[in-house]
């Protein structure tokens, strides 16, 4: 009889030792995905910023090399928004008349 309770006694403080390291998983998990996730809002307010700045720039001097940096800016922030936020799915497929075709498919990661 004294074996099973010092059985059952480990047992039970193992489970409660399992479901603390899990917790503490769980919780620096989140820490971590927290702290990522601010300095990616960061980072695309930044990248706002820049953008402003040089539209502004475009808007007083407008030359070709201001306005494809410019567009080179934006296209790093939309690649940054859809790398973050968003998976991109390229598939191929047919419509109903029978014309084929690439089909892009954006959906919210998450």
């Amino acid at each position: 009889m004294k074996i099973s309770q010092e059985m059952a006694t480990q047992l039970d403080t193992a489970k409660k030792n399992m479901k603390t390291a899990a917790d503490g998983t769980q919780g620096f998990h989140r820490m971590v995905q927290s702290r990522t996730h601010q300095l990616q809002q960061n980072e695309m307010q930044k990248l706002l910023a820049d953008i402003s700045e040089q539209g502004d720039r475009l808007s007083k001097f407008r030359s070709f090399r201001d306005l494809a940096k410019f567009k080179q800016m934006v296209k790093r922030f939309l690649k940054e928004a859809i790398g973050n936020g968003y998976d991109l799915q390229k598939s191929y497929g047919f419509s109903m008349s029978g014309h084929a075709g690439n089909l892009t498919t954006v959906k919210k990661s998450g």
